[in-house]
């Protein structure tokens, strides 16, 4: 039979939502209705990118397109995320499975508006 979990007092504990993940949530919810759905009308056009239909070989620079996202990509991701991620699964199953899905399509509107803001303001050397 389950068991609540209390404190050393004997009171129930709660689980309550942080407020920066109310906030985060939020922000997505608001980017990807003011982006007009960035995230599902922009997919084809990243993986395009990403496969390097729009470089330049004369472009200022030495990094292409998909040495530039790979980066950003190693920078985000790491092997907490990877770890977690096989937790979350492991305990969770689809319920998990399903929240990381809809949290990683708002994160998308998110990281558009976090990168176009960077190359709105980039200086290039």
């Amino acid at each position: 039979n389950p068991v609540a979990l209390t404190h050393p007092n004997g009171d129930f504990q709660q689980k309550d939502i942080p407020f920066i993940v109310i906030w985060l949530v939020l922000g997505a919810l608001f980017f990807t209705l003011r982006m007009g759905f960035i995230n599902f009308r922009g997919f084809g056009h990243a993986l395009d990118l990403a496969k390097g239909k729009y470089d330049d070989p004369n472009a200022p620079g030495q990094v292409t397109h998909f040495q530039a996202l790979a980066t950003a990509v190693s920078g985000t991701v790491g092997l907490g995320n990877i770890a977690g991620v096989a937790v979350a699964v492991s305990l969770g199953g689809a319920g998990a499975t399903f929240w990381m899905i809809i949290a990683g399509l708002l994160g998308m509107s998110s990281k558009f508006v976090e990168c176009t803001l960077g190359v709105k303001y980039r200086f290039i050397n």
